[in-house]
């Protein structure tokens, strides 16, 4: 079974100001923001019960799924 690292989230460089968020969030479509998920089905309480994650990953990890 892999482990799950959680590394330091990474801000995008041209969102570092609190101004540049701010204007980012009024002037840029929702669609700028949304990544492509990755389908992840946890087992709950047994094999028979599952819940689907929708986990999406910086790109420095894509490929990897958070996974090392």
């Amino acid at each position: 079974m892999a482990t799950f690292v959680v590394l330091e989230f990474q801000l995008a460089s041209f969102l570092a100001n609190a101004h540049a968020q701010t204007f980012a969030a009024a002037l840029l479509r929702r669609t700028a923001f949304v990544p492509k998920v990755e389908p992840w089905f946890i087992s709950m309480a047994g094999e028979k019960n599952q819940v689907r994650c929708d986990c999406s990953w910086q790109d420095f990890r894509k490929g990897t799924a958070g996974r090392q």
